[in-house]
């Protein structure tokens, strides 16, 4: 039986992991962590350019998709939400 749910679980965890990876190491280089953040979402989503497509389903992944919309929504709440706080 195929569950859906592991794949996008796992390709979840490897979005994350770099990212916190990446934010972590941009913060030892005295930048700012989302620097680190979409640098290593640029690499990521061009490793094809090089031949890599091992992560090419996570750019099809419509539920990926979705929870990336609804991350920058949340995103953009938050921003809003604290420049009219301050």
């Amino acid at each position: 039986m195929h569950d859906p749910v592991s794949p996008l679980l796992i390709r979840l965890a490897i979005l994350l992991g770099a990212a916190k990876l990446a934010g972590w190491a941009a913060v030892r280089m005295r930048q700012p962590a989302v620097l680190g953040e979409i640098i290593i979402g640029i690499l990521l989503g061009n490793l094809a350019l090089v031949g890599i497509h091992s992560l090419d389903p996570i750019k099809s992944d419509p539920v990926l998709a979705v929870l990336a919309s609804l991350g920058v929504i949340v995103l953009l709440f938050e921003v809003g939400w604290q420049w009219t706080v301050e």
